[in-house]
């Protein structure tokens, strides 16, 4: 129940051009509601609108700091690929993958390939509603392709969400969480993850990549015309607020 209205809540606050519209019939169905739902209307578009929400995402992803592979301490035992890499039913609809961020595996994958002693968790539920394949399954088949045997792979298959990715990786590498893991997953999400694992008591190294801005905010970024189209100020606002509404549970949880 509560997972449910978490998400109801994630959906509403980031499909805008969906709740606002809805705001606004409702303001004039109902106007007594007028004076309370066009300010937090007007405040809402004004902040997505705004640097503001590009600015956090700078935050976000300059959280820790970049990785490359001469980084990496010879003691590491191997890779914790966090899911969100492919769209799940497009992949199983069409038959091969489909990449929403195909950073995440593409790095986690260069990394297993020039590193031949690491291993790899791959972490994502492993059927929807008994329909579609998972990401760890559908990861699986491309690792192959890389020429990532078997034994170097470890599968956990039941999480769907970060929370869930971090406990159930504690409990698949039981004793082995003590050693270093590399973490890999977006950069806008290390922040939110990072507290996840160590929560569950896994040594885990941030590995960050899929980076999404500049390192810097400035005018260049202010005023660049990128930053102006729909599709960029939508996304951009989206992964702030799913990060945000993410943290809150994070801390809730850890009450």
């Amino acid at each position: 129940m509560i997972c449910a209205i978490r998400q109801f809540l994630i959906m509403s606050l980031c499909y805008v051009e969906l709740t606002i519209p809805i705001l606004i019939l409702i303001a004039f169905l109902f106007p007594f509601l007028k004076k309370i739902l066009f300010p937090i209307v007007m405040v809402w578009l004004l902040f997505i609108l705004s640097p503001l929400p590009y600015y956090f995402l700078i935050q976000l992803e300059n959280t820790y700091p970049k990785r490359f592979m001469k980084d990496i301490p010879d003691e590491v035992e191997g890779i914790i690929l966090l899911g969100g890499s492919h769209d799940i039913r497009a992949s199983n609809s069409r038959g091969f993958p489909v990449y929403l961020r195909g950073a995440r595996f593409l790095e986690a994958a260069q990394l297993l390939k020039k590193q031949p002693h690491l291993k790899v968790v791959l972490s994502g539920k492993g059927h929807d509603d008994g329909e579609y394949q998972g990401e760890a399954h559908l990861s699986v088949d491309v690792l192959k392709d890389f020429g990532i045997s078997d034994d170097r792979i470890l599968l956990e298959t039941k999480s769907r969400n970060t929370f869930e990715n971090a406990q159930f990786t504690a409990d698949l590498l039981g004793e082995a969480k003590k050693k270093p893991w590399l973490l890999v997953t977006s950069a806008f999400h290390m922040r939110r993850a990072m507290p996840l694992f160590e929560k569950h008591h896994i040594y885990v190294i941030p590995y960050p990549v899929d980076y999404h801005t500049p390192q810097r905010f400035d005018s260049s970024v202010i005023f660049s015309s990128a930053r102006f189209s729909l599709d960029e100020i939508l996304s951009t606002y989206r992964r702030v607020v799913h990060e945000f509404l993410g943290a809150c549970f994070v801390y809730g949880k850890k009450k």
